[in-house]
């Protein structure tokens, strides 16, 4: 809540320059005896989108559904074009006012085929601008590769940092190995997945002082898996 002190028998038209963090703010005017109707900011621009790309890895048969939000004022209009320009028939969708700066877009559609499946982009604009999401309508497959960030060795384990993938479009778990030559020295059990671009962590223990490891993160999922690069690291002197 932001504070201003002005007199209670007076109306102001206040006009400032604010960030989009503004977006649903309020501000008060009182007095040492009363406070006014509290008044919320609403930032005037174009619309923001909480994503600006989205793959959906999908089977035939299965239902295709995703979301976005949005904030903007004023109220945003879109549509759905296919990567010809064409428009999506056959997909439901509908726009959800959560504030009157605030919108959430849901898109749907039931027995998806192999005509389904391509790049559509979702057109958003106002008065003030445009913005576009990309959406990739993918078949099924193997998961991308994750992306392994860091690892630190300690006397008898590791800490191995990565980041995920996308995981091709049905749930992946990952597995944490430690490689020495010709044979594996040490392996998690399956990690569960946090989400798609997100940091995960393990600690891989039993490994022996003083002995350099290879070590890798594998993404699985029931197409197949898939391996990050290698990363080394020499474990500490015990």
């Amino acid at each position: 809540m932001y504070n201003a002190s002005c007199p209670s028998d007076t109306q102001y038209s206040i006009q400032v320059t604010v960030s989009w963090d503004w977006n649903g703010k309020s501000v008060a005017c009182r007095t040492a005896r009363s406070q006014s109707n509290t008044v919320v900011f609403s930032v005037m621009g174009k619309p923001v989108s909480d994503v600006k790309n989205i793959t959906i890895g999908l089977q035939d048969d299965t239902d295709l559904a995703f979301s976005t939000t949005i904030i903007a004022y004023p109220k945003p209009q879109y549509v759905l074009l296919a990567e010809d320009g064409i428009i999506s028939h056959g997909i439901e969708h509908h726009m959800t006012v959560n504030s009157m700066n605030n919108f959430t877009i849901r898109m749907n559609k039931t027995d998806v085929n192999q005509y389904d499946y391509g790049t559509y982009h979702l057109y958003i604009n106002n008065t003030f601008g445009e913005t576009i999401v990309q959406i990739f309508v993918i078949p099924q497959r193997h998961p991308d590769s994750p992306r392994i960030g860091e690892v630190r060795c300690n006397v008898r384990s590791a800490t191995i940092e990565w980041t995920s993938s996308f995981n091709g479009g049905v749930s992946q778990t990952f597995t944490a190995i430690a490689i020495l030559p010709h044979r594996e020295a040490s392996r998690s059990k399956a990690i569960y997945d946090e989400g798609e671009n997100k940091i995960h962590y393990i600690e891989l223990q039993n490994l022996k002082p003083l002995t350099k490891y290879a070590f890798y993160i594998v993404a699985q999922n029931k197409h197949g898996n898939s391996s990050s690069d290698e990363m080394e690291c020499k474990t500490l002197e015990g």
